[in-house]
C-alpha cells in the first residue's frame, strides 16, 4: 500500500503544472557544453557544464510554447542538477527571455509523504490521528519559530526562540502520546531537564576553550554566527534523543506492579538500567 500511494501520488504530481501560477517547462532537449575546470578558495577541484535547454511550457497563458534557456552543473552536484529529457523545472521571464529557477520536485517530495503516511497509518493504526496530530502541530511550530527567527527585529532573541520551541515541542509531543496524566508529566520533566544539562554543557566547554577552533565552513558565507547554529543543534539533537528514551523508560517504569513494601528502589534500579 505504501508502494501504491507513492506511485499514485507521483503520477499526478506529473499533471499538476497548472495548479502552480509559476512557469514549469518540460525538458524537451539538451545540449551540453564541455566540461569546465573549476577551483574555489578552499582549493576544491569540480568540474561545470553549461547546457543549453529548450522545453515546452505546461502552464500560463503561453502554455504549449516552446522556450530556450540555460544551466550550469557541476559534477559534484551540490548546489545545481544536471538537467535531462523529460524533466520539469520552474523557470521565470528575464529580459524578454526565460531563466531555470529550480528543478520541480513535488512528485517525489508528496509520493514520498504519501508513503510514509500510509505506512504509519498500517503500524500505529487507531492510534494514528493522534500521531498525524503531534507532527502536523510540531511542523507548525517549527514554521512559526523559523519565522519570527528570520525576522530582523528577533534575530537577538533566537537563543530564547528556539529554547521555547523546545518545550513547546516536548509538551505538546507528550500530551499527544500520554494526555494529561502523571507519566506525561514525568517524561516532560525529564526532557527538559537532560536538554537544558545538555545545554549546560556545551555552554561550559565552549566557555573553556573559549570557542577555539569552533569553525563551520558554511559562516564563510552567511552573516550567522556559529556559536547560534551549534547551539541550536544542542537542543533540537537532545531533545529528539532524550524525548524518545524517556517515554520507554517511563512506560516501563509504570507498567510494574508498585508494592508499596519495597518502596520505590525496584523502579529506581529499572529506570537507571
Amino acid at each position: 500500500m505504501p508502494i501504491l500511494a507513492f506511485l499514485l501520488v507521483f503520477g499526478l504530481c506529473a499533471f499538476d503544472a497548472p495548479l502552480y501560477t509559476q512557469p514549469v517547462v518540460r525538458v524537451t532537449f539538451v545540449n551540453n557544453d564541455r566540461a569546465q575546470r573549476a577551483v574555489d578558495n578552499f582549493d576544491n577541484v569540480d568540474h561545470t557544464t553549461k547546457q543549453h535547454i529548450t522545453g515546452q511550457l505546461l502552464n500560463t497563458s503561453r502554455r504549449g510554447h516552446l522556450v530556450r534557456f540555460g544551466n550550469t552543473f557541476s559534477a559534484s552536484g551540490a548546489m545545481d542538477a544536471r538537467l535531462r529529457t523529460g524533466q520539469s523545472v520552474f523557470v521565470q521571464r528575464q529580459n524578454g527571455g526565460y531563466q531555470m529557477l529550480d528543478v520541480k520536485r513535488d512528485g517525489v517530495v508528496l509520493g514520498l509523504l504519501a508513503a510514509t503516511l500510509v505506512l504509519m497509518a498500517l503500524v500505529v493504526k487507531r492510534r494514528v490521528w493522534l500521531t498525524f496530530g503531534s507532527l502536523f502541530a510540531n511542523v507548525l511550530l517549527l514554521l512559526v519559530t523559523l519565522h519570527l527567527e528570520t525576522s530582523p527585529a528577533n534575530q537577538q532573541l533566537a537563543y530564547l526562540l528556539f529554547s521555547c520551541m523546545a518545550v513547546l515541542f516536548t509538551l505538546v509531543t507528550t500530551v499527544f502520546i500520554a494526555g494529561f496524566s502523571r507519566q506525561a508529566a514525568v517524561i516532560a520533566t525529564a526532557t527538559i531537564g537532560a536538554t537544558g544539562l545538555a545545554v549546560a554543557l556545551g555552554y561550559a566547554l565552549f566557555s573553556l576553550t573559549n570557542y577555539r577552533d569552533l569553525h563551520i565552513e558554511a559562516m564563510n558565507y552567511v552573516t550567522q554566527v556559529p556559536q547560534l547554529l551549534f547551539f541550536v543543534q544542542i537542543i533540537i539533537g537532545s531533545l529528539g534523543a532524550v524525548l524518545d528514551e524517556s517515554n520507554d523508560i517511563a512506560v516501563a517504569v509504570m507498567q510494574l506492579p508498585h508494592d508499596p513494601k519495597r518502596g520505590s528502589r525496584p523502579e529506581w534500579r529499572l529506570g537507571a538500567t
